[in-house]
């Protein structure tokens, strides 16, 4: 599911419940639902497909989809109704970011592109390497006495906006499990000749499949993706070593230099020489 968070996020019911069996037959709700796992174990039916998650995992159901809970063992789960603005249009709203390089040892300054558009992905299931925060927001949030006073409601909607972006998937954290293999994969092996294809015959999942969970977890493409982490491997290397920059570009994974150079200006900026001259360290 896709979020502007330009857009108020609202919740509308929220609380921490126990279950040792499903609870209801099934619902189609007008609002966004989120569950969090405390602890246990939950199976859901969403949209006719099962979901299974334990501790640190969080389910979310888009308004108008219907979900049946299907198990439900010594579950404890904090819960939120929710409305929030859907993204009509996904754009890559990869956060361009740009470091002044020029300044004394120790001392750093970070530039954000204004013009990166604010929409996250949360996926039906994700789980989070962020599971002591979120505990820590389950307390905050339940500490709230909404029905004393509206600031009390508005922390509680910037709580609600707080976990929406902890399981934000266009982090690497959060993705689901056949996604992740296929990162850590991607990760050790970008120095050979990667492709959409190649990755269908190594999982044995199909390109298009691929390709949707890249955008719908990601929100880029497998062949973007790829090139962040050559260009990521480039770039320790211009500032580590002393290696020419066409041996750098067939170690990373691109075949010609001048493509090569091409990516790597479109990603940070500055030509490879001129990233090496300025972080160095050689």
């Amino acid at each position: 599911m896709y979020i502007d968070m330009r857009g108020p996020i609202r919740a509308e019911m929220h609380g921490k419940i126990k279950q040792n069996d499903p609870w209801h037959t099934g619902r189609t709700l007008g609002t966004n639902l989120l569950i969090y796992i405390l602890k246990g174990k939950l199976t859901l039916r969403i949209d006719q497909e099962l979901y299974s998650g334990g501790g640190g995992c969080a389910f979310l159901i888009p308004a108008r989809v219907n979900y049946v809970p299907v198990e439900a063992e010594d579950l404890e789960y904090l819960f939120f109704h929710f409305k929030t603005p859907e993204a009509d249009t996904i754009k890559d709203n990869s956060l361009k970011i740009t470091v002044n390089s020029m300044l004394p040892l120790g001392e750093y300054a970070y530039t954000y592109s204004l013009d990166a558009s604010p929409i996250i992905s949360v996926p039906i299931i994700s789980e989070t390497s962020h599971d002591h925060r979120v505990r820590e927001l389950a307390d905050r949030v339940m500490a709230l006495n909404v029905w004393s006073s509206s600031s009390e409601k508005q922390l509680l909607d910037c709580y609600l906006r707080e976990l929406l972006v902890l399981l934000n998937a266009n982090k690497q954290t959060g993705v689901s499990r056949n996604l992740g293999v296929i990162l850590q994969y991607i990760e050790s092996h970008y120095s050979k000749d990667l492709s959409l294809s190649l990755l269908s015959r190594e999982f044995g999942f199909s390109c298009s499949y691929i390709a949707r969970l890249f955008k719908n977890e990601l929100n880029t493409g497998s062949s973007d993706y790829i090139n962040r982490v050559r260009i990521g491997a480039a770039c320790d290397l211009l500032a580590n070593s002393d290696l020419r920059i066409s041996e750098i570009s067939e170690r990373t994974g691109f075949s010609e230099q001048y493509y090569f150079s091409r990516i790597f200006r479109q990603f940070c900026g500055v030509t490879p020489t001129e990233f090496r001259k300025r972080n160095s360290q050689t």
